[in-house]
């Protein structure tokens, strides 16, 4: 009857253990989608900011053909 008992309070306490490790897990994957869809985010700002970027440099670019182009006249 004790090793029964034993083997029952064992089996409790690793059924509780396995359920917090669960729910541990559950948490850090929920974690790791937030971070994957924030850092997907962030890659599509970033290439937003470089067209921008690469925008402007060509307007200024032009601008600046022009006003040469205006001062040798």
């Amino acid at each position: 009857m004790q090793r029964l008992e034993a083997a029952k309070k064992k089996y409790q306490a690793t059924k509780e253990r396995l359920s917090k490790e669960k729910d541990m897990q559950d948490n850090l994957e929920a974690g790791n989608k937030a971070s994957e869809g924030d850092f997907k985010e962030s890659q599509n700002m970033l290439t937003e900011v470089e067209k921008e970027i690469r925008l402007q440099k060509e307007t200024l670019f032009k601008e600046s053909q022009k006003l040469f182009k205006l001062r040798a006249e």
